[in-house]
């Protein structure tokens, strides 16, 4: 994917410059062992994850924090709030010995750095149209194993409902991985609330 040329093609007059390297998707610890220390014990690709099944938490595309220092999923109160609250998330309650990953579905920074209601959604939009979702797809062949917890906890966007980004990825999810457990829940910047991490978003309704 070329990042340039995605945001050139969204239709935005973009900042003169903004974070072109990539995010990667990570193995971050098991559950339990992150919810004792609050934090990710351990950072590493996700490819390289323990055997057996594990939580797969999938977000829509990294921010501003996840760019400081080496680049890595959920950092700031959104990996905070996974690490305090994941196994208070209805389906994900008895996950505690299972390892946790967590993945973007497009790994660049489609917020270009600024406030996400600014180029974020348009910029997603764009490059999952211009291949995004073929690598997310490819990546997440990679990732999933037989007997795998998804959550798709990307954040709905700001575009209405005919272009909710979690509706997307969603329904790619269900599509590669027909059999798997496909969790709906909101984004996880939001789980410190009870009724933000325990609502099960509607898909396919009008």
């Amino acid at each position: 994917m070329n990042f340039n040329a995605i945001v050139a093609a969204a239709g935005i007059s973009p900042p003169s410059s903004f974070e072109m390297r990539r995010c990667p998707d990570q193995y971050v610890g098991e559950v339990e062992a992150i919810r004792a220390i609050g934090a990710f014990a351990s950072r590493h690709p996700a490819p390289t994850r323990p055997s057996g099944p594990a939580v797969i938490v999938v977000l829509e595309s990294p921010h501003i924090q996840e760019f400081v220092g080496q680049p890595g999923p959920a950092k700031g109160p959104t990996g905070k709030n996974i690490a305090k609250f994941v196994t208070l998330v209805p389906g994900l309650e008895a996950t505690g010995s299972l390892p946790l990953i967590l993945v973007n579905a497009v790994q660049y920074q489609c917020s270009l750095g600024q406030g996400t209601d600014q180029f974020r959604d348009k910029v997603f939009l764009t490059a999952w149209d211009e291949g995004g979702r073929e690598d997310f797809a490819r990546r997440m062949r990679k990732i999933y194993r037989t007997g795998d917890r998804l959550v798709c906890a990307c954040t709905k966007g700001k575009m209405g409902k005919a272009c909710e980004l979690r509706a997307l990825v969603y329904a790619m999810l269900l599509q590669e991985f027909p059999l798997a457990n496909v969790l709906r829940r909101t984004h996880p910047s939001k789980w410190n609330i009870r009724r933000n991490r325990e609502y099960e978003w509607k898909f396919g309704e009008t």
